[in-house]
């Protein structure tokens, strides 16, 4: 084998020489570029040397670094994260409430679903209650608070039982909108009998505002006269829980009402694909907007005049993993696109798992009224909160709970110090209002403590938060067209002699056996990545219009220690 060594100095000057000695004689010197310069005849001089002995090309990446230093090289982002389903653990059900796991592993037992679908359309309901009373303020100090308010999504194949899981999960919130429809009919009758009497009032006012113009009255006296003004009564407030379809203005004015909304939407696909049409961007912005419950805008409409909007959307559904690759490939195809809509899906899973029978079997009466009664105690205030009228009651850790808090806390800053893809450093920095608001629903199913939000509460918050996030890391990570292509590059790559020679993108054009557009979404992909280094380049000796190549990140093939 041959031995390299490495000199930076030698009789002609300053210049990195290798030195290369196959066990006898004086060794073969090639003088190379200086280690600050990355000019192309470096990949020619190293082309002799392994020419000339094979036993070198196992040492080209090492070759590589060792001229242009190793700290030249980014730190890359790798595409390991890329494969197609990442492993997922069982659901942690002791960190669950117990008022609510009976329920739930009853249900799940009965209909035949994986339990995990159960827990994601659960907490997503009790939180679209909490969502409309109370927030809790994380930090010892600081005024942040943190509106419960979350997004949820179950992924599964048609026939995983996923309608079922959300009839029964839903139920209770179905039971509330159910009990308000009689009295918001009745608000609404009235209403119409209001605007009648009002239109007739108007009738006659206007018959009273003529015959005093007709008698000569000046305006200016007939239009003082307030006693012939009629204001149009307004709407009433309408108290809902639960809606399917709505228009964005509709959704604002039930968010105005009732401060928060569950959106249920059996199949997401249709609701994202909405979103995404021409004319749509205001209502995916608005959306987003009112993911944290603590955005306030203001509405300007000239149907609806000004409206301010205070409050949030809790959103449920299904989406079938084809669906959610053709979403992934769509988002990276397009990265300005990516505006972290799916990263607010943080209560997510996606659980490997086979279809089977469910028991038939009457419910769990028992467990079903402990249920019904901890969603009471997440959807109504207590005594002393609806007496004192803020709007949302904030509540705090107590001393164990919040020593707990901010040394999870400080977990979650030091992995989002790490290198890693934006789209995974995104769903990483949203759990930090995501496991404080699985916490205060925890404390609201115990029955709300009056001590506040207690340590057990925030352990099982942190354990359901994990659990959800590798269900979350499956989803963002699973393979689509443009992460498959660039693997393959990967490979083309690295069984080229010349691993760290240049790379146009008509070449991974041809490797792929593809046209440019797919080849340019694989080429920003690893560009993003730090993967491919980007070099533009004169396209003759003489100049020219530029082009650009693509230089291999040496620590990405193994040149760097």
């Amino acid at each position: 084998m041959a031995e390299l060594t490495w000199t930076t100095k030698s009789v002609v000057g300053a210049r990195a020489v290798l030195e290369v000695s196959t066990g006898g004689g004086e060794p073969e010197k090639f003088m190379l570029p200086s280690r600050d310069t990355a000019r192309p005849d470096v990949l020619d001089m190293l082309d002799r040397a392994v020419s000339m002995y094979p036993d070198l090309r196992e040492h080209r990446p090492a070759i590589e670094s060792a001229v242009r230093g190793d700290d030249e090289w980014p730190e890359p982002l790798s595409l390991d994260d890329l494969e197609e389903l990442r492993p997922v653990p069982q659901p942690p059900l002791h960190a669950l409430p117990s008022e609510i796991r009976p329920w739930l592993k009853d249900a799940a037992g009965r209909i035949g679903c994986p339990i995990e679908f159960m827990i994601v359309a659960d907490v997503v309901a009790r939180s679209s209650l909490a969502a409309r009373w109370v927030a809790i303020q994380p930090k010892r100090l600081d005024d942040w608070k943190v509106v419960p308010n979350l997004w949820g999504c179950i992924v599964g194949t048609p026939g995983a039982m996923k309608s079922p899981a959300f009839t029964e999960a839903l139920r209770f919130v179905q039971e509330f909108e159910d009990a308000a429809g009689p009295e918001n009919q009745d608000a609404r009758e009235k209403h119409a009998h209001r605007l009648e009497v009002a239109k007739q009032v108007r009738a006659v006012n206007s018959a009273t505002i003529k015959e005093q113009l007709a008698e000569g009255k000046p305006p200016a006296v007939v239009s003082s006269d307030s006693s012939l003004v009629v204001a149009e009564p307004e709407p009433p407030a309408q108290t809902r829980f639960v809606t399917n379809d709505p228009t964005i203005e509709s959704l604002q004015c039930i968010v105005n009402d009732n401060r928060s909304v569950l959106l249920f939407r059996d199949e997401l696909v249709g609701w994202i694909a909405s979103l995404g049409k021409k004319g749509q961007e205001h209502a995916r912005s608005a959306y987003l907007e009112m993911w944290s419950g603590n955005q306030k805008s203001s509405v300007d409409r000239l149907s609806r005049g000004h409206q301010r909007v205070e409050g949030s959307v809790a959103v449920l559904g299904g989406i079938q993993p084809d669906p959610l690759r053709r979403h992934l490939a769509d988002v990276a195809r397009t990265p300005a696109g990516d505006d972290g809509m799916l990263q607010r899906f943080q209560a997510v899973v996606w659980p490997s798992w086979k279809v089977r029978k469910g028991v038939d079997r009457a419910p769990d009466v028992g467990a079903l009224d402990r249920a019904r009664e901890a969603y009471q105690h997440t959807k109504a205030p207590p005594a002393e909160v609806v007496a004192h009228g803020d709007r949302p009651h904030v509540v705090k850790f107590d001393a164990a709970a919040q020593d707990r808090f901010d040394q999870w806390f400080d977990e979650i800053h030091e992995e989002l110090a790490r290198p890693m893809p934006e789209r995974v450093e995104s769903a990483v920095s949203k759990q930090r209002s995501f496991v404080p608001s699985l916490a205060l629903l925890n404390w609201l199913a115990d029955g709300a403590p009056a001590s506040g939000v207690g340590l057990s509460h925030i352990e099982n918050a942190i354990e359901l938060g994990r659990f959800f996030f590798r269900h979350a890391l499956r989803v963002l990570h699973v393979e689509d067209p443009v992460a498959r292509d660039a693997l393959r590059v990967e490979d083309k790559i690295r069984e080229r002699e010349d691993r760290l020679g240049k790379v146009t993108k008509r070449e991974i054009a041809r490797w792929l056996n593809s046209d440019n557009t797919r080849a340019s979404a694989v080429v920003e992909l690893l560009v993003e990545r730090r993967l491919l280094l980007p070099e533009s380049k004169p396209t003759t000796s003489k100049g020219g219009r530029p082009t650009t190549v693509f230089i291999p990140n040496g620590k990405w093939m193994g040149a760097a220690p």
